[in-house]
Parts: structure tokens; sequence; C-alpha cells
């Protein structure tokens, strides 16, 4: 009987009790055949320990019954996994980056920076240039024109949003492996690259621009791209080397649409924020891994220069920017939406240099999206902090 499910602490408490029950905890060589030492319960007294060995038996086999179908829960987790994100086919949206983007925009929150530096400016799949300061070679996900986009890009998300690599089928196992994590949790933007698949979810206001870029975080083979500070390869692109034919087929899944037909990029899962936490990737620390962290917000990381024109003051103001439609907001469930749609709202205007008069348009919008029966007075409250976290005057 293994002893690995006894806590370390109180030892010599427990180790009485199984005294009391004829019992003994000792290290035995070999036992599962790997060699090894493993700490087990052995019987040591058969007269003291009869009265509760069929109770001790019992409440074993309902822990190995436990472990059994928690082990076949996980195995067919994984293997949904691996058909869901490895095995399907891609969108029939079109050959090419500019088709890919397309599908993109079409999922409500989900901004970024397409980098297109000059050929002799990649490596590989990675791009030498300054890409974070060089407007030249930066173009807005949602604004650009599409029409003169080259074979190979790359994609910075918006600093409010997280990219998980998996670059391999294990690191998909591993994701799924990660406590907590739910088949649900998978139902966001995936795009395939050649070996494994990039996931792409927003962060909760409090972690916008705190999550550190990391490879084969916690000892997995998952690495993180957050938003400005990292980049992947765009969906669609394609280039030939010595090394062959180098082609990142996109976008496998979006998220589902809801009853309205919109779709919106899914929220990072609080398995993972935990996760996260106890691999110490999330900056300016005392998270401890549950939703809301300290509860005192991030100071926002600027967002470098990009090459997205800046609205004019005298177009209008509530049509000069393409950005998604405030999300639907019911009666006791208002706060959280307000309070995200009003910071991503700032933190856009923030980044693409909005004038004034558009971002108090856009606010003025989301204020008539919210239900008459709601405080005004939260609703004025969450505008004004994701003002002063953005850094605009009141």
């Amino acid at each position: 009987m293994s002893d690995n499910r006894l806590p370390k602490e109180n030892r010599q408490d427990r180790a009485g009790q199984l005294a009391m029950m004829g019992l003994i905890v000792d290290n035995q060589r070999d036992v599962h055949g790997d060699g090894k030492n493993h700490q087990m319960i052995l019987v040591k007294d058969e007269d003291r320990f009869e009265p509760f060995a069929e109770h001790w038996h019992r409440q074993q086999a309902e822990i190995a019954a436990e472990a059994a179908g928690d082990k076949e829960r996980l195995t067919k987790d994984l293997a949904f996994a691996r058909h869901f994100l490895l095995e399907v086919p891609p969108f029939l949206c079109g050959p090419g980056v500019a088709a890919q983007i397309r599908m993109l925009r079409s999922v409500d929150g989900l901004e970024g920076t397409l980098i297109v530096p000059p050929p002799n400016r990649w490596k590989g799949k990675g791009v030498t240039a300054h890409w974070r300061d060089d407007a030249a070679i930066r173009r807005d996900l949602r604004s650009c024109d599409l029409s003169d986009l080259p074979d190979r890009c790359a994609l910075s998300a918006a600093d409010d949003l997280l990219v998980l690599d998996l670059d391999s089928p294990a690191a998909v196992d591993q994701l799924m492996s990660i406590p907590g994590m739910a088949r649900a949790s998978l139902d966001t933007v995936a795009l395939r690259s050649p070996h494994g698949v990039h996931l792409i979810y927003r962060l909760p206001p409090d972690l916008a621009g705190r999550v550190r870029a990391g490879t084969r975080v916690a000892g997995t083979m998952i690495d993180l791209r957050p938003g400005q500070r990292s980049y992947v390869v765009a969906p669609g692109s394609r280039w030939y080397d010595r090394k062959g034919d180098h082609l990142y087929p996109g976008v496998i899944r979006l998220p589902q649409p809801d009853g309205e037909g919109r779709r919106t990029l899914r929220m990072l899962p609080p398995a993972l924020r935990k996760w996260l936490a106890a691999a110490n990737q999330i900056e300016d620390g005392d998270d401890d891994g549950e939703n809301g962290g300290n509860g005192n917000g991030p100071t926002p990381v600027p967002s470098a220069p990009h090459s997205a024109p800046a609205a004019s003051p005298a177009a209008s103001p509530a049509r000069s920017v393409s950005m998604p439609a405030p999300p639907v907001m019911g009666p006791g469930a208002t706060h959280d939406p307000l309070r995200d749609r009003a910071y991503r709202i700032v933190m856009t205007a923030k980044e693409r240099n909005w004038p004034r008069e558009l971002l108090d348009a856009k606010l003025d919008e989301l204020r008539d999206a919210v239900p008459a029966g709601h405080d005004p007075r939260d609703v004025e409250e969450c505008i004004r902090s994701a003002l002063l976290k953005a850094g605009f005057s009141l």
C-alpha cells in the first residue's frame, strides 16, 4: 500500500494512529519493478489490524477506483484535445495571411498588430527588425489594408491578450493535465502551426501587461506569448528556405457564436490563471491565482507605436473606427462586462492614438448599452477607473 497520499505534516501523529491499527511505515525497494525505494504501509500485527481490515480495504478500493476514474477521464480529455486541436482540418477560408486575418476579424475582442518586416529581416520564424518600435513594419490587425500583405508576417496580440504556443502534441497533453482544465476551456481562437497550435485568450483587466513571456514554462513544452511583448508567426504564412517549405495552416477553431451570432474571445480560464501564478509568470506579484488577484489592477504597459492612422477629429466619432459593439449586459450581471469593456476601449484608444472626441463617443456608446436599472454610479466608476489606469485625464 503506497503512502504517497499521506500528508507530510503531523507524521508522528499518523505513525501513532497506524501503530494502534497494527500498521507500520517502511521503505521498500523495487515494489513496482522500477528499482526505486517507495514508502509503504505494511501490516506489522495482524491481530491488531483485523478489526480495521474490512474498512481499510474498502477505503483503499474506493481510492483506487477514484484514481482509475480520474485517469480514464484524463485519457479521454487528452484524446479529445489532440483531435480537437491537431487532427481536424483548418477552416476553408482561403490560403494566405489576408484570408486568415479576415476570419480573425470576425471575433470580438481579438485585437493586435501585424508585423511585416522585409524578407531580409527574417531569420526562420524570428523577426530580426526592431518590431516593437518600428512603425514602418507595424499594422493594426483590425484596420490595416490586407491587399498587399507579404507571404510571411508575424502577429503580436493586444496587451490584454495571451497566446499559448503549444508546439507539439506533448504540449497539448500537458495543457489538459493542468488541474481544472476542461474541454470547454478550448473554446477559443485556435491557430494551427506546423507542429502544434496557438491558443488565444483574453486576460482579465488586472492581468493585462503583467504576464511574462516564457518558454518551456514550469517544465512543460508550453510557451507564453503575451501581447505586445512577443509574437507568433501569423496564420497563413508560408515561406521557402534551405530547410524546405514552411506553412502555418491557420484558423482551425473560433469561439462558438452566441444567440445573436457573435463570436467573443474567451477569457483566460481560472485553471490557467492559477497555473501562471504558481509558475511565477505574473509580474507585480501577490497574485494567488484566484480570479481578481490582489484587486489593485496593473499599471498598463505602454504599447509601442504602430502604423495605424489616427482617426480624424472631423470624422463621425462613433463610426470612424472598426470596433465590436458593447456586449449584451443583463440585469444582475453587468459590472464585470462593463468594467472589462471600459478598460478595453480606453486601452485601444491609447494604442491607436484616438482623439479624445472619439474616445468619449465610444464611452457614450458603452453607457447607452448598460441596462436602465443598473446603478449609474457604478457605470461612471468603471469608466473613471479605466481612464485613470490608462493615464487619461478625467
